[in-house]
This record gives structure tokens, C-alpha cells and sequence, in this order.
């Protein structure tokens, strides 16, 4: 009996350990391979089994390496009777050959760490077969310039630049057309002109009082000056008022005792809130504001009539006016001519560069024979045909090389400091095919013959855009012409068949972007076949 027993608890303790192990969180790494070629995928998978409710946090891509990241998944989840799973994938790769150990992932659930096991991976070179694999020489170095890309932020610079130059413009153009208009004006209209401003300026909203009397006074002793001819402006209000009592008892200023009256108390009232720091109420400013307004077209219809002397410097003035107005005027029209020449010159300046927009200007002539229009004409027997800034013009002279019976030679020679072409062809009783290598070898001997020194010498396969195949040989030199040195970059091709041989030599200055850009479009235009 007790060994029943025995035997019977053992078994539930087994089966209790079987459950917790099968409801325990765990978590799985596997890779689908572990050999690859450099730059292969492989899929590396975490499964988690975890239970409902519960965390998981699966690791970022930095914890891979060696191995780079190149893709991930979704979390997929499936559903079982205690745990669920959730499967997440990683593509992985690898650039550099080698065995590759990696310790394991770990996977945060809740506050617990769950860790794959460790895993490696051989990564292989890409085999390439040299038997099997075209092998071509290395193409020459070609001399490419620089080109100038504006940057976006060039053009919103440029563009705002231009922006403000035109508002600048524009506000200044119209506060000048508003000065003189206001400069035509009398000083009647002026002075009303001042108090309809005033009536709509920010002063009684913002109770600035002060500033508003101040101005308001300040109008009328101006209309008083100019007009009734009195030093308005630096008297006090006593004194003013002393002298339009003058005025009005000598019979210059018909106003009545009651319109003296009235301007009076305004300047009274003007002192003590300017003086006195008075505040008056803001209907009262207003009113204060007619009164003069009306008190100033009082005094104007109080003047006597304008002498002839009078009429006679207004017109003096009004014709100093004018003229003011007409230079004023061809001022504004120079002015905007000038902002659109700016803005012209900015728009051509970084539309070409800087470097492009100075050769233009200073009529590079590098630059001007590049962009001269091409005449394609042919050369020789058989023809060469090739597009040049000019015609070239046949040699009187022209050397035969390696026994050859006939020979022509055509030559563009401009300024020794531009670009020159030579076309040479031979021709051979016989049918025999030229040696390409004795050719170049006496073509640069006839070089060094007319000026050519300290040549340096590379040699490659060359292709027309007929598709003719030939040879090239380019280099550097030294050329001497008319006593003075040159350095040069040349390019000599070399083609030919049974009997005849066509050489086509170009030089240009060296380190000279547009010579080296005329030199390799004239280079390209070569055709050698039947050309209409």
C-alpha cells in the first residue's frame, strides 16, 4: 500500500513538472541557412511563446551585428491552448567573406530576459570566372570641367534679394510721388491736408494727447508761416496772438475779434496739456481739431489779394517745382532700370555660374570656340570626315611615311593657343595593311619636327561613331610656336586598311576646360565611312 502511494505522488509530480514547462515563457532563434555569398538574404526567426496579456519587446537591429539588417516583418501571433506565439523575422546579410559567430538574441518580456541560443554563419566570396569574363583596357583619363550647379538656396537668396530690391523700390518710389505731391500744394491745402491725417492718426485712441495738441498747433503756426508771413512756429502763444493783433489792426488780416477769440482758447487749451499735463476729453480734441480747420480757411479768405511781386514767386517757384518733379522722375526711371539690370545680372549669374558668367562677359576665347557652329566636311582619299570650328586647308606639303606613294594633309591651325586639327592621309601601291605603331612613331617624330618637345605618350583602342575601329594615342607635350612654349594635350588616332592609312591628330592647351571640350566633341564628330 504505502509503495502505491509512493508511486502515485511521483506521478502528479511528474505531471505537474510536464505543465509548468509547457506554460513556461520561452524563446526560439532560427536561421534558414548558415552559409551565404557576400550580399545574399537569409532569414533569421524569434519565436515567442508567451502568455495572453504579457510584454514582449523584440531586439532592435544594431543587436545583430556582425550582421546588417536589411529588412523586418510584422509581429505575427499565434494563438494555442496556454501560450501564444508571436513570430517575428529578420532578413540579414553580409559584405565582407569570413565565419561569423553571434551569442544569441535576448527578447524583453515584462521585466524578464529570454535568450536564443548562439548561432554562426560562413560567408563565401563570389567566384568569378577570368576564363569566361571579357577583359578590356583601361580607358584614358579625359579632362572634364567643372560645372557649376546652382544650389537651391542660391535661388531663394537671389529670389528674395530681388523681392526686397523691388519693394524697396516700390515704397520709395511712392513716398517720393507722395512728397511731391504734397510739395505742389499751398499752404492752405497743406495745413488741411496735415489736419485730415491728424484726424485719423492713433493719438486719441492711445490717449496720447500731448503728442496730438502738439502736432495739431504745430500744423496751423506752419500755415502761418508760409502764408501770412509771420514766425509762427518759434513763438509762444502769447506772442503769436500778439502779432495777428498786429496784423489785423494794420489791415493785413481781416479777422473779426471773435475768430481771433476762438484760435485763442485752442492754443490755451494746447498749453495747458502740453505744459501742464492737462487731459482733456476726447470729444473736445476733435472738436479743437474742426475749429482750426475751419479757423485756417477764415484766415486765408482774411488775406489781401497776392501782389504782383507774390504772383511772381510762386510762378518762380512753382516752375522750380516742375523741374524738381522731371529730374525726380528720370531719377526713379534710372533707378528701375537699375534694379532690372540686378536682377538680370543675378538671374544670368546663377543660371551659367560664375566661372561660365565671367568667360562670357570677357569674351573667353576658349569659350568662343567651343560654342562656334561646326562645319562637317570630308578630307583626303579615303575622306575623313570631321566637324571643325573652320574648314581646314590644304597643305601644300604633306609627308609620306613608311614608303607611302600619295599623301594629303589638311590643317586648321587658329591661335596657338586654341584648338588645332590635322587630317593625314596616305595611300600604298600595295594592298598591305599599315603598322599602326610605325605610323605613331613618325607621326610624333613630324611633330617634334615643327615645335613638339618632352612628349608623353599612352595608347588605346579607339572607336568611331561609325563604328570604324582604330587606334588612339594622347598624352602631354611641350610645343614651341613662334617663340614661345606652349602646354599641350594631344590625341593623334590612326586607321586604316589595305593601302591607305587616314591620321587625324588634335591638340589644345592644357588645363583649359573649354579647349578640352572642343577638342573631345571635334574627336567624336570623326566618321570615316560614305557621308552625303
Amino acid at each position: 500500500m504505502k509503495r502505491f502511494v509512493y508511486v502515485l505522488f511521483g506521478f502528479f509530480l511528474l505531471l505537474g513538472s510536464i505543465q509548468a514547462q509547457t506554460t513556461a515563457p520561452s524563446a526560439v532563434g532560427k536561421l534558414d541557412s548558415t552559409a551565404l555569398k557576400i550580399g545574399e538574404k537569409r532569414t533569421y526567426t524569434i519565436t515567442v511563446s508567451v502568455k495572453p496579456g504579457d510584454s514582449v519587446r523584440f531586439p532592435e537591429d544594431q543587436a545583430f551585428a556582425p550582421f546588417e539588417v536589411i529588412g523586418t516583418s510584422t509581429t505575427d501571433t499565434l494563438k494555442q491552448e496556454r501560450l501564444w506565439q508571436l513570430i517575428k523575422r529578420y532578413a540579414i546579410s553580409q559584405y565582407d567573406s569570413g565565419t561569423y559567430n553571434h551569442p544569441g538574441l535576448r527578447v524583453q518580456l515584462d521585466t524578464l530576459w529570454l535568450q536564443t541560443a548562439p548561432f554562426s554563419m560562413n560567408v563565401f566570396d563570389v567566384a568569378v570566372d577570368t576564363t569566361k569574363q571579357n577583359l578590356y583596357p583601361a580607358k584614358p583619363i579625359r579632362e572634364v570641367s567643372s560645372v557649376w550647379v546652382t544650389p537651391l538656396w542660391m535661388w531663394i537668396l537671389g529670389v528674395l534679394a530681388l523681392l526686397g530690391a523691388g519693394v524697396y523700390g516700390w515704397i520709395h518710389w511712392q513716398r517720393k510721388k507722395k512728397q511731391e505731391a504734397e510739395a505742389v500744394l499751398d499752404p492752405l491745402e497743406k495745413a488741411l491736408l496735415g489736419l485730415e491725417k491728424l484726424a485719423q492718426s492713433p493719438y486719441l485712441i492711445r490717449e496720447e494727447y500731448k503728442a496730438y495738441y502738439t502736432e495739431l498747433t504745430g500744423i496751423v503756426r506752419a500755415y502761418l508761416e508760409d502764408e501770412v508771413h509771420i514766425s509762427a512756429l518759434e513763438s509762444t502763444s502769447e506772442e503769436l496772438m500778439e502779432k495777428l493783433e498786429d496784423l489785423r489792426e494794420q489791415g493785413k488780416l481781416t479777422l473779426d475779434q471773435e475768430a481771433l477769440a476762438t484760435f485763442d482758447q485752442v492754443l490755451k487749451t494746447a498749453d495747458l496739456v502740453k505744459f501742464a499735463r492737462a487731459t482733456p476729453e476726447r470729444r473736445q480734441a476733435e472738436l479743437d481739431r474742426d475749429i482750426l480747420a475751419q479757423w485756417v480757411v477764415k484766415a486765408q479768405e482774411a488775406l489781401p489779394e497776392p501782389t504782383e511781386e507774390e504772383l511772381y514767386h510762386e510762378a518762380q517757384r512753382l516752375a522750380a517745382l516742375a523741374e524738381y518733379q522731371k529730374a525726380r522722375r528720370k531719377k526713379m526711371v534710372l533707378f528701375g532700370g537699375g534694379i532690372a539690370a540686378l536682377g538680370l545680372f543675378v538671374g544670368l549669374l546663377m543660371y551659367t555660374g560664375p566661372e561660365r558668367f565671367w568667360d562670357t562677359v570677357t569674351f573667353n576665347k576658349y569659350k568662343i570656340q567651343n560654342e562656334s557652329p561646326r562645319l562637317m566636311s570630308g578630307y583626303g582619299f579615303p575622306a575623313v570626315w570631321i566637324a571643325t570650328p573652320d574648314v581646314l586647308v590644304r597643305q601644300e606639303t604633306a609627308p609620306k611615311y613608311a614608303g607611302a606613294t600619295q599623301a594629303q594633309l589638311f590643317a586648321y591651325t587658329p591661335d596657338p593657343e586654341l584648338v588645332h586639327v590635322w587630317v593625314h592621309t596616305l595611300q600604298w601601291p600595295d594592298e598591305k595593311t599599315p603598322d599602326f605603331d610605325a605610323l605613331g612613331e613618325q607621326a610624333l617624330k613630324m611633330m617634334e619636327d615643327v615645335g613638339a618637345k618632352n612628349i608623353l605618350t599612352e595608347q588605346t583602342p579607339h572607336t568611331t561613331q561609325d563604328e570604324v575601329q582604330g587606334v588612339q594615342v594622347f598624352g602631354q607635350m611641350d610645343f614651341e610656336e613662334s617663340g614661345d612654349t606652349y602646354k599641350k594635350s594631344y590625341a593623334l588616332l590612326l586607321f586604316g586598311g589595305n593601302g591607305f592609312a587616314q591620321l587625324i591628330w588634335v591638340h589644345w592647351p592644357k588645363d583649359e576646360p573649354y579647349a578640352a571640350r572642343t577638342a573631345q566633341e571635334i574627336i567624336q564628330s570623326i566618321q570615316l565611312k560614305e557621308t552625303p
